[in-house]
């Protein structure tokens, strides 16, 4: 009798990996490095980046077929499930989860740049427009006790808000608003906040989405904007990495400070300001 064996296949072999992951990350890891670069993997650690970078199978997928968006400009992902990126994840719970998770950690480090960049406390009134779980929102409560904000993202991303609101102490300040940004927006807020969010739109979209925000800003209300700026030339820069990922994903390009500039005069907004940190670059936009 002959028995027949069946070779793991590349997503296999990586779904494993991650449960392995799952289990001794929580360790540290500790001999990788005897500068206790490891101790960022911990899960107990303040700025863990244990669950920053995880294996979503979906993601995996698309990428074996990145062939399909070099030869179209299309998603890969679309192409590959049959579903956009963000229906995919609504229909998925446990890959969202990783996705969510995967936020949560990377915001703990833009938190740490932006807090300082920007004069936050010159605003009163602040919307997060595609905010997820209100992780970011809840940190730029929680050091600026003088502002008031509304959470808006579709209902299972904003299904866990209220525990990350509720452990940063700002419940009583922020209304949670379940909702798409392509659907008109809470008015008159003394700023709108749009942290990496264009970047997964192509242009289309992403007019639309600006003249949502336009629609509700006051005259003198801010647009922030929260974007990698991908810099010229043909230098390594890790948003030219996240520029392919969006590609692959959701057809999004991320843009040139340039390129910005002209998405939002086309959107009737101005371009006012740009401050560069470690992370993302701060861009600050006006009504024409």
């Amino acid at each position: 009798m002959t028995v027949e064996t069946r070779q793991p296949s590349l997503v296999d072999t990586i779904f494993r990996l991650q449960e392995l992951a799952d289990y001794i990350v929580p360790f540290g890891i500790r001999a990788v490095s005897e500068l206790h670069l490891a101790d960022l993997l911990r899960t107990d650690h303040p700025l863990s980046l244990a669950d920053a970078y995880p294996f979503v199978i979906g993601d995996l997928r698309a990428w074996a077929e990145f062939g399909h968006t070099l030869r179209t400009g299309e998603s890969a992902f679309e192409h590959v499930h049959g579903t956009g990126y963000y229906d995919y994840l609504a229909q998925n719970p446990l890959e969202s989860e990783r996705v969510d998770r995967s936020v949560r950690a990377q915001n703990r480090y833009v938190l740490r740049d932006v807090l300082h960049a920007y004069p936050w406390s010159e605003l009163g009134t602040v919307v997060d427009v595609g905010g997820g779980d209100g992780t970011f929102l809840a940190g730029l409560l929680a050091r600026h006790t003088g502002l008031t904000g509304t959470l808006v993202d579709l209902p299972h991303v904003v299904a866990n808000a209220p525990a990350v609101l509720d452990k940063a102490g700002v419940t009583d300040r922020c209304t949670i608003l379940p909702g798409s940004f392509f659907d008109p927006l809470p008015a008159d807020a003394d700023a709108y906040i749009l942290k990496t969010i264009l970047h997964d739109w192509n242009d289309t979209a992403a007019r639309t989405v600006l003249r949502r925000v336009r629609a509700a800003m006051r005259p003198d209300s801010r647009l922030i904007l929260l974007e990698a700026q991908l810099p010229e030339g043909d230098e390594f820069h890790i948003g030219k990495l996240l520029d392919l990922h969006s590609l692959v994903l959701v057809a999004g390009p991320d843009r040139s400070r340039e390129d910005l500039a002209t998405l939002l005069s086309q959107a009737g907004l101005l371009l006012s300001e740009s401050i560069t940190t470690q992370t993302l670059t701060i861009f600050e936009a006006t009504r024409d």
